[in-house]
C-alpha cells in the first residue's frame, strides 16, 4: 500500500474504498506549497525536484507503480532528481517561492511554479 498524506492507494492504482484511481488521488493532494513548508522534507532528502515540461502527475504515477525504467530514463536526462545545493541555497533567501507538490511517500515530488 502506498500512504498519499492520510490515505492509502494501492499499488493497483485503486483504492479499496472509494474506487478511485490512483491519478485521481494524486491530484487531489496537488497542492500549491511555499519553499519555507519543503525545507524540512528537503532536509531530511525527500524532495525530488520536477522540471516543467513533465507532468507532475505522470511522475508521481511512475513513482508510485515504481516504474524503474521511466524513472532512471528521467533521472539520466537531467528532468528530475535531487535539488543542487544552488538552489537549495537561492530558495533559502526566497522563503515564500512557490512550488507545486504531490506527496508519494517517502518523496515530496515538487515543481517550480512558474509565473506567467
Amino acid at each position: 500500500m502506498l500512504r498519499l498524506r492520510d490515505q492509502c492507494v494501492s499499488d493497483s492504482g485503486h483504492d479499496s474504498k472509494d474506487g478511485k484511481s490512483l491519478r485521481e488521488r494524486l491530484k487531489e493532494s496537488l497542492d500549491e506549497s511555499p519553499w519555507s513548508w519543503l525545507r524540512r522534507h528537503a532536509a531530511r532528502d525527500a524532495v525530488i525536484l520536477v522540471k516543467a515540461e513533465l507532468d507532475l502527475l505522470d511522475v508521481g504515477e511512475a513513482v508510485a507503480k515504481n516504474e524503474s525504467k521511466l524513472i532512471s530514463a528521467w533521472v539520466e536526462s537531467g528532468k528530475i532528481g535531487k535539488p543542487t545545493e544552488a538552489q537549495l541555497e537561492a530558495w533559502e533567501k526566497v522563503l515564500d517561492k512557490k512550488f507545486l507538490v504531490v506527496v508519494v511517500q517517502p518523496f515530496v515530488l515538487a515543481q517550480e511554479h512558474l509565473v506567467h
